[in-house]
């Protein structure tokens, strides 16, 4: 007859196996992502700066943004940048900014610079 300490022994035992069967995985490298956004030249005081993978992977970044900066932690690769807000003249960031066909992006790499967003009221014009 077995003890239970035998019996909890073997139970680690095959915890330890099956784990280093499956390998130790370490999550991906996520970099810190900053910079300013402006809307017609002023900041934008309250609002959210978002980062969505291109290729529709669900790892989505959010950042505050607060007196026209934000700081977020993303992982690397070619993102769709979203942004919603209002300046502190209650100016409300244009909805072609909030949505995934905003036209911004930003490539993230380990040495990516500040990114900056200088966005502005005035409709694109179609060539």
């Amino acid at each position: 007859m077995k003890s239970k300490s035998d019996c909890h022994l073997a139970f680690f035992a095959m915890l330890v196996a099956a784990m280093s069967a499956i390998g130790c995985s370490s999550s991906p490298e996520m970099f810190e992502v900053s910079g300013n956004v402006t809307l017609d030249g002023k900041p934008i005081t309250s609002g959210a700066v978002i980062l969505a993978p291109a290729d529709g992977s669900p790892d989505i970044s959010r950042g505050d943004l607060v007196d026209g900066q934000y700081k977020l932690e993303c992982l690397p690769g070619e993102k769709i940048v979203q942004i919603a807000g209002y300046t502190a003249d209650q100016k409300v960031v244009p909805v072609q900014y909030v949505t995934f066909d905003s036209g911004l992006s930003a490539s993230i790499q380990e040495d990516t610079p500040q990114l900056n967003f200088e966005l502005t009221t005035k409709k694109r014009r179609g060539r």
